[in-house]
């Protein structure tokens, strides 16, 4: 009677909140919040410095937000979500990239515009991945607030040392600081890929 009831206790048994499928994400979207609360908080500074108008920045990634949550949210989830996952992190990879070639206020609105349509849609993306092997609420409400854990940590504890490299090492070496930010949480989501598709293949 014991071996027939076992199954079923492994079957309601919690995954380890450590496991690569819930904790890969949560790795993702701390980086992605360290690199938006640096961009956040520090584009006024950013915009002086290059002699520019940072309300160009915040107007134009706004409208990208906004654009991107109404319209292309349902769209999105709707594709194939790790590979579309990979496509934004990259655009988001680029956006950041050009942060650092523009030199007008015209140029400024692209890689506005690029951070706030990745961004936006990455979030929900990286929320969904997480809970998506969750077998009961409970599991997915200990996700969720551990997912919420990471977040705040990377906008409330990033943009201190993020200040302190701007401050001591000027706005190149900042925001090459920001890009490697970006490509380590590219990397993350193609490992997350990865690693994904390989257990959909060994489940078939």
């Amino acid at each position: 009677m014991k071996k027939n009831h076992q199954p079923e206790k492994e079957k309601n048994k919690p995954h380890n909140l450590l496991s690569k499928f819930a904790s890969i994400p949560m790795l993702m979207v701390f980086l992605g919040a360290c690199i938006f609360s640096s961009m956040m908080n520090f584009q006024s500074i950013i915009a002086i410095n290059k002699g520019l108008d940072f309300s160009y920045f915040y107007i134009s990634y706004t409208i990208s937000v906004i654009f991107a949550r109404f319209l292309l949210t349902d769209v999105v989830l709707n594709l194939f979500r790790e590979k579309t996952m990979m496509v934004l992190l990259f655009v988001m990879c680029v956006s950041i990239a050009l942060f650092m070639l523009i030199e007008s206020n015209y140029q400024y609105l692209i890689p506005s515009s690029l951070l706030g349509i990745s961004y936006g849609l990455l979030y929900p993306l990286i929320q969904t991945s997480a809970v998506k092997d969750a077998q009961n609420d409970t599991e997915r409400k200990t996700i969720l607030t551990a997912f919420s854990f990471s977040y705040f940590i990377g906008v409330y504890g990033f943009p201190y040392f993020f200040s302190l490299v701007y401050s001591e090492y000027g706005h190149n070496f900042a925001f090459l600081i920001l890009l490697a930010v970006s490509v380590l949480e590219l990397v993350s989501g193609v490992v997350f890929y990865l690693l994904y598709r390989n257990k959909e293949k060994i489940a078939a």
